[in-house]
């Protein structure tokens, strides 16, 4: 337009995503698992921003805010750099209703001392 060249300032404003938490190149997620899957391990399924469903060994004994990593399925570093890593949060899920059967078993855990 006849004026000099000068400087473009972009603000950008990055939205929170509604299951990764960023930590600079690396992603955390919360998962929730039953109480039985923390005592005795299991395998649960955890998604990646690719839309990949990774399989996740959960170890035998894992305790509640554990983090479970899965490296490289994080966000990339740059165009040609390696990838941060995916952390999966353990949450303890605590039943609010148990049946009677349920109960049963956990006061004889109880009773064993567990």
């Amino acid at each position: 337009m006849g004026g000099p060249p000068g400087d473009l300032y972009l603000l950008i404003k990055v939205l929170p995503h509604p299951d990764y938490i960023r930590d600079d190149d690396n992603l955390i997620m919360d998962r929730k698992i039953p109480f039985s899957a923390a005592v005795l391990g299991a395998t649960i399924e955890v998604p990646t921003l690719e839309g990949k469903k990774l399989q996740v060994k959960v170890p035998a004994g894992t305790q509640a805010n554990a983090r479970l990593r899965l490296k490289g399925h994080g966000l990339p570093t740059g165009p040609k750099g390696p990838r941060g890593d995916l952390f999966v949060k353990v949450n303890l899920e605590v039943p609010t209703k148990l049946n009677k059967n349920q109960k049963k078993l956990l006061d004889e855990l109880q009773e064993a001392g567990l």
